[in-house]
């Protein structure tokens, strides 16, 4: 009777995780059919992309903010945030590779020029002499 009862409680348990990951799913297959209807509204775009920034996965956040910069590439704020979110649940090559990817398309913009610049002294060159410091730096250097 105990493994029984347990049985079913990590079923419900279960059911939960996969009725929030549903309900997530959901919102945002909304937010992307609204974006495809009419792909020059902002803020649908900005409406999927905080959508799919509180999910754990990474591929669908990847897939917004590669779509929303073919459409939208000068927003800096966003390279921003997507490189802060590829630290956060990626790694620093990933995030690294975002803001080589911002500057590359938007080349003036100072803003994103000093974030970039603060995330690499943080990230890859805080320190010559530490030991993770070095091999991040040479991880970013072969990217």
């Amino acid at each position: 009777r105990v493994e029984m009862a347990d049985t079913v409680g990590a079923q419900s348990t279960d059911s939960v995780v996969h009725s929030g990951q549903a309900e997530s799913e959901s919102e945002r297959e909304r937010h992307w059919k609204a974006v495809r209807g009419n792909p020059d509204d902002f803020s649908g775009w900005t409406q999927l992309l905080q959508a799919v920034d509180g999910e754990e996965e990474l591929t669908g956040a990847r897939e917004a903010y590669d779509a929303f910069f073919e459409r939208f590439p000068y927003c800096y704020g966003y390279w921003k945030k997507y490189a802060d979110l590829e630290l956060k649940k990626g790694s620093i090559e990933t995030a690294l590779k975002v803001y080589r990817r911002g500057v590359k398309a938007i080349p003036l913009s100072i803003d994103l020029w000093l974030h970039y610049i603060e995330f690499c002294q943080q990230y890859i060159y805080h320190s010559s002499t530490d030991s993770h410091a070095v091999e991040n730096q040479r991880r970013v250097n072969d990217a």
